[in-house]
């Protein structure tokens, strides 16, 4: 008789840092190396600027963003004034 694998931990992480003042809550599956390691990955990111803030946002507010900002140069008037 085999035992089937068993499934791997969930590691859960806390984090805050000076430009995310809000805790984020982050999981890792496997071990607790496993999720340092996400965890050195995650700060990097927050470091380096390239982490984004999940945020709600509609589809008419990202159209508009997009349409005041990408579409004042790449779209033609006529289509602006849809």
């Amino acid at each position: 008789m085999t035992t089937p694998p068993r499934a791997s931990a969930t590691t859960v992480l806390r984090v805050q840092t000076a430009s995310v003042p809000r805790r984020k809550r982050l999981s890792a599956h496997g071990t607790k190396r496993d999720a340092e390691r996400l965890l050195r990955q995650r700060q990097a990111e927050v470091e380096e600027g390239k982490f984004v803030q999940k945020q709600s946002l509609t589809v008419g507010d990202y159209l508009t963003h997009w349409l005041d900002t990408y579409g004042q140069t790449n779209v033609r008037p006529i289509t602006r004034e849809g």
